[in-house]
Parts: C-alpha cells; sequence; structure tokens
C-alpha cells in the first residue's frame, strides 16, 4: 500500500508516517521534494494531510504565508493523485479565528476535489516530537497567553491513528464516503490542573479557552486526565 504524510517533520505526521512507514511531504528543506514530482507520479493509495501553520490566533497577525501553509498547500496536496484522502481538521472548527476559519476553508476544498475521504476534527493532540504549545510550555514552566481557568481537551497521537485504522476498509470503497469524524476525550481538564500536575508555577494570559462539548464519534475510553499523566510518565 503506497501511503503519503504530510506535515512529517514533527508532531502527528511524524508520528503517522512512522507507524505506517509512509512516503512523506514536509514542506520546509530536509528531504522535501516538489509537489509537482508527487502530482504527475504513481497514484496512491492514502493520503494523510496533518500539515498544518497554527502560528497564529489574531486576524491581524495572520499573513499570507498563514493562509498559503493552511489553504493553498491543502488544494496542492489534494490534487495529487489518489484513492483515499484524510484530512486532519481541527475539534473547534466553528471558532471565529484565522486557524478556524482556513480549516472549514481546507474542508471545503477536500470534499470538491477528492471523490473518497475523511475528515477527522481532533481536539488538542499529545504525543512524541509535539511543536510548542500552550501545554509544552506549562510542563516548562513558561508563560501561556491562555487563563489558568482555560477548558482543553486532550486525546493522543494514537487515538487518531485508531481512528484511521478503523477507517482502513474503507479506502477502497467504490462509493463516495464523506465522513466527518469528532475526535475527544470523554472528559475536559482546566490547565491550572496541568501545571499543579507537574509542580510548575505559570504566568498565565488573560483570554480564555473553554472546550464546551466532549461528542466525539470514536470513543477512546480515556479523559484528558488520563493522557496528559500517561504523557508525563512516559516523557520521564
Amino acid at each position: 500500500m503506497r501511503i503519503l504524510v504530510t506535515g512529517a517533520k514533527s508532531g502527528l505526521g511524524k508520528y503517522l508516517s512512522e507507524q505506517l512507514e509512509s512516503d512523506t511531504f514536509n514542506r520546509h528543506g530536509g528531504t522535501h521534494i516538489a509537489y509537482e514530482d508527487y502530482r504527475y507520479g504513481e497514484e496512491y493509495d492514502l493520503i494523510i494531510h496533518c500539515a498544518n501553520n497554527g502560528d497564529y490566533q489574531t486576524w491581524g497577525a495572520a499573513d499570507y504565508k498563514f493562509y498559503n501553509d493552511n489553504i493553498f498547500l491543502t488544494r496542492d496536496i489534494a490534487r495529487i493523485p489518489h484513492k483515499k484522502f484524510i484530512h486532519i481538521s481541527t475539534y473547534d472548527i466553528e471558532e471565529n479565528t484565522p486557524y478556524s476559519a482556513c480549516k472549514r476553508i481546507s474542508e471545503t476544498i477536500v470534499s470538491d476535489i477528492s471523490k473518497n475521504y475523511l475528515i477527522i476534527r481532533p481536539t488538542s493532540l499529545l504525543g512524541k516530537d509535539m511543536k510548542e504549545n500552550t501545554f509544552t510550555k506549562i510542563l516548562a514552566g513558561k508563560r501561556v497567553y491562555l487563563t489558568e481557568d482555560s477548558v482543553m481537551n486532550y486525546i493522543t497521537h494514537k487515538d487518531v491513528l485508531n481512528v484511521i485504522e478503523k477507517e482502513y476498509p474503507l479506502i477502497f470503497h467504490d462509493k463516495l464516503y464523506d465522513g466527518v469524524v469528532y475526535l475527544c476525550a470523554n472528559k475536559n481538564i482546566k490547565l491550572g490542573e496541568i501545571a499543579d500536575l507537574v509542580g510548575k508555577k505559570i504566568e498565565y494570559g488573560d483570554y480564555r479557552c473553554e472546550q464546551k462539548s466532549i461528542f466525539t464519534d470514536y470513543n477512546t475510553g480515556r479523559n484528558s486526565l488520563d493522557n496528559v499523566i500517561k504523557f508525563i510518565e512516559e516523557a520521564k
């Protein structure tokens, strides 16, 4: 089976590419191969698009590169010949942020270009080789821009892999499959609880984030606290 995973330099993309022993598509340096080299090559059985740019949180800060990384790259990857396309989106798809807006547009692009696709909308992800984020900053004792009572939901890279593996029978399905899968842990957690777990005194910001819903299409059997504790223990 020929599989292509984007964003394989770090985080979820790196994890999936290693677990599935896939070809990789990285945007920046290294072993990056130009998009044109893929577009006219042999058809992939499966493409998993993980690459994204989540560096900006405000409308004023988002520049062309941000939109190019999140929207136009998705369009280009979706044009690579494939039998099945899996797009990693976000649970917070309805939020009024540049990132959520880009994900909404990207989902529309995927559904228009691909004849057989699956969109996975995960909450915050925990796993090896994550890029720096609010969670890693708390572990390191750094300042975060969110409030202490911000409510988060954490799943693991393995949870996403489990969903993908359950969808494998659909890869070669002749009929259109346009599923959207929500994926989250069974219970949320506050940032202050995470700081207490690792014994860090954190300087918090004034923006409160609240993960209100805990609806999931796939029951992971764990809550956010379970996943946080497991990650901390495995990182020691």
